[in-house]
């Protein structure tokens, strides 16, 4: 069934095993030399960390917003409840 007054949003956020190839890419990227800043830049860009991080963020400002200037009672869950969820809840 379905509750009335509910509405459901999706932030469309990686799972933990994408994050954290993205980490890892990220890591080998900064442990290496920089030659060249404009590709280093791209390369950065490339891992997808910084997208990660702004829907990360967003969902937080999202979810305070919702409690704070809404007043609204929220419900976390992500499919595995066990790195979304408790992140988002934190920046909340």
């Amino acid at each position: 069934g379905s509750y009335e007054n509910c509405e459901i949003i999706f932030l469309g956020m990686e799972n933990i095993h994408n994050v954290r190839k993205s980490y890892m890419r990220l890591r080998e990227l900064c442990s290496a030399p920089a030659d060249d800043d404009d590709r280093w830049l791209q390369s950065i860009s490339e891992t997808y960390w910084l997208q990660h991080l702004s829907k990360l963020l967003q969902g937080g400002r999202r979810i305070a917003e919702l409690v704070m200037i809404e007043r609204a009672s929220v419900l976390i869950h992500c499919s595995d409840g066990w790195d979304r969820t408790p992140q988002i809840s934190a920046l909340a």
